[in-house]
């Protein structure tokens, strides 16, 4: 294979006219309005503040001597181990 290089270019010149300027976006104001923000906002209200079945499970893990799994508990500890500074 053969590798020839434009050695022999010359640059091209910079134009000399005015420059050019780009568009700036308009500035936000206080008062724009977050079409999702307010989605997020009805979402949030909507959801209830205590999930019975969520606390469910929390307390079924609670009363169960096996979790976590010992498994996961020295995988946890080996990575505190590596991070400890």
């Amino acid at each position: 294979m053969e590798v020839n290089l434009n050695s022999n270019l010359t640059p091209v010149p910079r134009p000399n006219g005015p420059q050019s300027t780009a568009k700036r976006a308009p500035e936000a104001s206080d008062d724009t309005h977050f079409v999702q923000a307010e989605a997020l906002d009805k979402a949030l209200s909507n959801t209830p503040e205590v999930r019975p079945e969520v606390v469910a499970r929390a307390k079924q893990l609670i009363a169960d001597v096996n979790y976590p799994p010992t498994e996961t508990m020295h995988k946890l500890a080996n990575l505190l181990a590596i991070h400890l500074s």
